[in-house]
C-alpha cells in the first residue's frame, strides 16, 4: 500500500489534472476543523517504493498479484489517474488492471467483501463539519460494505480511538484524539490520499451576493459538508447592480 502510494505523481495530478487543488495531507479534508497538520504526506519517489515493495513477502512474486483498480465512469479525470499509477506501478514489476465502471455498480461492487476490488477511486465529503465525520464514515469497521469504506478495514483499537474521540466533549481534547486517529490511519496506509477536490462554479459577482464564494476569496474558512454551500437562504440578490446586458429570468 505504501509503495503504491509513492507511485502517484501527485504534481502532475495537483497542476495538469485537477487545477486549483490541492494534495491531500490525510484521510481528512484540510480545511475541515480536526484536520491534523502535521500528518507525514506521500511525494512520487519510485526508489523509496521499491523499499518498500522489497519488505513485502509476495515482493519476487508480483506478477502473480495484480491490483484491479476501479475508476467510476462518471468522472473521466479518474481515469487519468488511474492510468498513471497504472504506468509508474509497471516500472515496480506490479501489474495494475484498470476497469471503467458506473457509480450505481460501484455501490453494489462494495457492498460485499468479495466483490469490492484491490482499489476504487472516489471522493468523500463530511457529513457534519468536524474531522470525526470522516473518520467514522472512512475507517470504522461498521462502515465495511458501504461505498465509504472499500478497504474493508476492521481495526478494533481504531474503532475504540475514533468512538472516544467524538463521544469527547470538549473541542480541544476531541481535536487532539482526532489528530491521534489521523497518524495512525497514515501510518497504516489503507488509502491513497491524493487531492482535496476544489469546487467551481460560475456565478454573477457583480448582482448576487454568495456568502461560500466571498468567504473563501477572502481566504475563510468554510464548510465542507456537501451542499451547504448552496444554502440559498442566505444569498443575496440585487438586479438593479446587474451590468448590461442584462436579461431577467421569467419563469
Amino acid at each position: 500500500r505504501k509503495a503504491l502510494a509513492y507511485c502517484i505523481d501527485y504534481d502532475t495530478i495537483i497542476n495538469r489534472i485537477w487545477p486549483g487543488a490541492r494534495q491531500s495531507l490525510g484521510p481528512v479534508d484540510m480545511d475541515t476543523p480536526g484536520h491534523n497538520p502535521n500528518l507525514f504526506q506521500y511525494k512520487q519517489d519510485l526508489t523509496k517504493a521499491e523499499e518498500e515493495l522489497k519488505q513485502s513477502p509476495y515482493y519476487e512474486k508480483l506478477d502473480q498479484y495484480p491490483i484491479e483498480l476501479h475508476w467510476v465512469s462518471q468522472v473521466p479525470d479518474f481515469e487519468k489517474i488511474a492510468l498513471m499509477l497504472q504506468a509508474n506501478a509497471a516500472k515496480l514489476g506490479i501489474t495494475v488492471e484498470v476497469v471503467k465502471v458506473p457509480w450505481l455498480s460501484v455501490i453494489d461492487l462494495m457492498a460485499q467483501i468479495e466483490t469490492t476490488p484491490h482499489a476504487q477511486t472516489l471522493f468523500v465529503a463530511p457529513h457534519y463539519a468536524e474531522a470525526g465525520s470522516m473518520l467514522e464514515s472512512r475507517y470504522h469497521s461498521r462502515s465495511c460494505g458501504t461505498w465509504e469504506q472499500g478497504e474493508w478495514l476492521q481495526s478494533p483499537e481504531i474503532d475504540a480511538m475514533i468512538e472516544d474521540a467524538i463521544t469527547t466533549i470538549d473541542q480541544k481534547e476531541r481535536f487532539q484524539k482526532y489528530y491521534a486517529v489521523q497518524e495512525k490511519i497514515v501510518e497504516l496506509s489503507p488509502s491513497i490520499f491524493v487531492l482535496d477536490q476544489p469546487e467551481k462554479s460560475a456565478y454573477r459577482t457583480d448582482y448576487v451576493y454568495w456568502p461560500t464564494a466571498d468567504a473563501s476569496a477572502k481566504g475563510e474558512q468554510v464548510n465542507q459538508v456537501m451542499g451547504y454551500c448552496y444554502y440559498f437562504r442566505d444569498f443575496k440578490v440585487f438586479p438593479e447592480k446587474a451590468k448590461q446586458p442584462y436579461t431577467p429570468f421569467k419563469p
